[in-house]
C-alpha cells in the first residue's frame, strides 16, 4: 500500500513499508553534462485551425460511451466528481472539465484485478480522411498499471496503442491536463467505422501492487485531419541545471527530438538554437528523411556555455524541406538556465504541486546531486517544504562526498517553523536556507550530495519537501535515505534542494569606486591573518568592515586618514569562526562593491 496521509502526495521509491514501488539499488550519479530531457506539451503549440475536427466529444453525455470491466471489478465513470479513493490525484484541469469528463479511479476500488474499458458507443466516419490523428487531456499518476488507446475499424478487431510508457510507479504526467495526440492513420485513416476505446489496464498477473493504483482521467476526445508535412519538437535537451554558480560554468549540448507526425516522409530536417536571440546560435546537421511516425533526437553541433550572472533563455526551432502545416509546433518559446552568485538548482524554482516524503515519524535525507566544475566551498543547503510538513519538526542540512558514507558539512539542527511552510506557491516559493557549521572544500570534476535530513525517528512530526517542475533529470541524480532500514533509494522526482558554494574563491577580484581599489585578500582562504590590498587616488580616511553571510556586521577596523598611492591591511579573523564573509571599505565617503573571503581553522 502507499504509505501516506490525506493531506499528502508523495514520489514513493522503494516496496517497502513507506512507499510503493520498485527499489533501486545504490549506484553512483551521473556526471555533469549529462542529457536531459524535457518534454513538451506540443500540443499547446498547434494552430488547430490547420487541422480539420473529424469528430469530437467532450464527455457531456454519457450515452455516447460504452463502459465494460473485463477482470471483475471496477468500471469508468462520467462525471464533474474527481477521484475520492485513499490515494486521490488532482482532478483534471480540461478545457471542459464543468461538462463532465471520464474517470477510472483505481484506488477507491482497489480490487487487486482491474482491466477497465471505456469505448464509442457509435462508428465515426473517417472515409474521405487518408490520415488521423486521436487527440485527448489526460490527468494520470502510474502505480502497477499500464494505459492504452485502442482503436479498430470494425467494432471487432482491435489495435493497441500505449500511452504513458515513459513513467515509473508513482509519476505524474506531464501537466494537468497534459495534451495527447497519437497518430492512429494506420488504423483508421480512410475508414468508415472507426471506435475509440480507453483501457485501464492492471490485473493481478502485474504483481501484489497491481489493481490498486491512483486515477486515470480522459476529457476532450477528438479526431482530426492529419496533414502530410508535420514535424513537431517532442523533446529538448539543454543541461542538468537550472541555476548555475558564477564560477561553476561548464559547455552545454543542446539538442531536442524531432517527430514526424506527419502523413509523408519529411527531408532535410534541420535542428537550430539561439541563447538570447543572438548570444549563441547553433544548427545541426541535417537529418536526410524523417519517415512517418518516427522521432529522431539531433543535436545542435557546437556547445553553449553560458557566462556572467545573469539569464540565458533557450529556444530551438526545426524544419524540413517540404511546407510544415503546422509550423507551430516546431519551435519552443524558450527555456530559461540562470547563472547566479552562489546558488545551484535542479528544479526551476515552480512548485510542482506534490512532494517527496518518506512517512510521518520516520527519519530520513532526501537530496540531489551536483557536479563541482572548478575547485570551491560549499556554504549552505536551501529547500522547500510543502503543506503537510509540521511546524516543530527538527531538520538539518548536510553534503556527502561519492561514498553516501562521508559527511563533509553539516548543519546545526533546526526547528521548523509554522511560517517556513508556504500557503501558497509560485515562482520562487518561500524557502529556508541552513548555513553549514563549517564550510566544506569541494573540488573540480566531483559530485556531492546536499541533503535535507528529517531528525525525528517517533510521533507524527515530519517535513515534505516541495518538487519542482519542467527540469526533467537523469536518473539517480535524486537520493533517499530510509533511517530504519538504513538503505540509499533513488527518486525520479526533483526535490526543491539547492546547494550554495562560495564563488571563486582565491582568484583576484578588484572592487573599484570612485578612484578607490580594492584587491581580493591574500591568502583566501585563510586561517588566522590576511592582508587586503588598496589604492587611493586621493587621500582620505580609510574604514574597513566585515560582515557574515546574513549581512550582519561582524568587524569593523578604522585604519585612520591615508594618502594618496598603495596600501595594505592586515585583518585578523581571531574572533570568527569558520565561514564566508564579506568586506568592504569606505573611503572619502564612498563603499566599495563587498568582496568575499574564506575562514578556515
Amino acid at each position: 500500500m502507499k504509505k501516506i496521509t490525506s493531506l499528502l502526495t508523495i514520489f514513493a521509491i522503494g516496496s517497502l513499508a513507506f512507499g510503493q514501488g520498485s527499489v533501486q539499488k545504490k549506484t553512483l550519479p551521473l556526471k555533469k553534462n549529462t542529457t536531459v530531457t524535457n518534454k513538451i506539451n506540443n500540443s499547446s503549440n498547434e494552430n488547430i485551425a490547420d487541422r480539420a475536427v473529424i469528430w469530437s466529444d467532450d464527455f457531456s453525455v454519457s450515452t455516447n460511451w460504452v463502459k465494460a470491466s473485463t477482470a471483475g471489478a471496477g468500471l469508468w465513470t462520467i462525471s464533474t466528481t474527481g477521484p475520492s479513493g485513499a490515494f486521490d490525484i488532482t482532478p483534471i484541469n480540461s478545457t471542459t472539465k464543468a461538462n463532465g469528463f471520464a474517470l477510472f479511479d483505481s484506488d477507491l476500488d482497489c480490487s487487486h484485478n482491474q482491466v477497465a474499458n471505456i469505448t464509442t458507443a457509435t462508428p465515426i466516419n473517417c472515409s474521405t480522411n487518408p490520415a488521423v490523428v486521436l487527440k485527448f487531456q489526460q490527468q494520470y499518476r502510474r502505480f502497477d498499471d499500464s494505459t492504452f488507446v485502442f482503436i479498430s475499424n470494425n467494432g471487432t478487431t482491435w489495435v493497441k496503442y500505449p500511452v504513458n510508457t515513459t513513467l515509473n510507479n508513482n509519476d505524474y504526467c506531464d501537466g494537468n491536463p497534459e495534451n495527447m495526440t497519437i497518430n492512429i492513420t494506420a488504423t483508421a485513416g480512410g475508414q468508415a467505422t472507426v471506435y475509440v476505446r480507453f483501457q485501464f489496464y492492471s490485473p493481478s498477473s502485474l504483481g501484489a501492487g497491481a489493481g490498486c493504483g491512483y486515477s486515470w482521467m480522459i476529457d476532450d476526445v477528438s479526431i482530426e485531419d492529419q496533414p502530410s508535412n508535420d514535424i513537431l519538437l517532442s523533446s529538448v535537451y539543454f543541461g542538468e541545471y537550472s541555476r548555475i554558480p558564477d564560477g561553476q560554468q561548464a559547455p552545454i549540448t543542446l539538442g531536442a527530438g524531432i517527430e514526424n507526425v506527419g502523413a509523408a516522409a519529411q527531408t532535410n530536417v534541420v535542428l537550430s538554437a539561439t541563447v538570447n536571440t543572438t548570444l549563441f546560435t547553433g544548427t545541426s546537421a541535417p537529418i536526410a528523411s524523417l519517415p512517418i511516425g518516427q522521432t529522431d533526437t539531433i543535436a545542435i553541433t557546437n556547445q553553449f556555455t553560458p557566462g556572467a550572472i545573469g539569464n540565458y533563455v533557450v529556444k530551438f526551432a526545426a524544419q524540413q524541406t517540404q511546407t510544415d502545416a503546422n509550423p507551430g509546433n516546431n519551435i519552443t518559446t524558450g527555456d530559461t538556465i540562470k547563472v547566479t552568485a552562489n546558488t545551484y538548482a535542479r528544479d526551476n524554482y515552480t512548485y510542482e504541486g506534490l512532494g517527496s516524503w518518506n512517512g510521518a515519524g520516520e527519519a530520513f535525507e532526501l537530496g540531489n546531486w551536483y557536479s563541482i566544475v572548478t575547485n570551491t566551498y560549499a556554504l549552505s543547503a536551501t529547500f522547500v517544504l510543502q503543506g503537510g510538513s509540521f511546524p516543530g519538526s527538527i531538520v538539518s542540512v548536510k553534503l556527502y562526498d561519492t561514498s553516501l558514507t562521508t559527511v563533509l558539512a553539516s548543519s546545526n539542527p533546526y526547528a521548523i517553523l509554522a511560517s517556513d511552510i508556504p500557503t501558497s506557491y509560485g515562482p520562487n516559493p518561500k524557502s529556508i536556507t541552513l548555513p553549514f557549521t563549517s564550510p566544506a572544500a569541494l573540488t573540480a570534476d566531483n559530485d556531492y550530495l546536499a541533503v535535507v535530513e528529517f531528525l525525528n525517528d517517533s510521533g507524527t512530526d515530519t517535513i515534505v519537501i516541495a518538487t519542482g517542475t519542467d527540469i526533467i533529470q537523469p536518473s539517480q541524480t535524486t537520493y533517499l535515505y530510509d533511517t530504519p532500514t538504513s538503505t540509499w533509494f533513488t527518486l525520479a522526482s526533483t526535490p526543491m534542494i539547492r546547494l550554495n558554494v562560495a564563488v571563486n574563491v582565491g582568484i583576484n577580484e578588484v572592487a573599484n569606486v570612485n578612484g578607490v581599489t580594492v584587491l581580493q585578500n591574500q591568502p583566501n582562504p585563510f586561517d588566522n591573518l590576511t592582508t587586503i590590498n588598496y589604492e587611493m587616488s586621493k587621500n582620505a580616511a580609510v574604514t574597513l568592515t566585515v560582515y557574515d553571510i546574513t549581512g550582519k556586521k561582524v568587524a569593523e577596523q578604522f585604519e585612520g586618514n591615508k594618502n594618496a598611492g598603495k596600501h595594505s591591511i592586515s585583518f585578523k579573523a581571531d574572533n570568527l569562526s569558520e565561514g564566508v564573509y564579506y568586506y568592504t571599505l569606505k573611503a572619502d565617503g564612498n563603499t566599495t562593491p563587498a568582496m568575499k573571503m574564506v575562514v578556515i581553522k
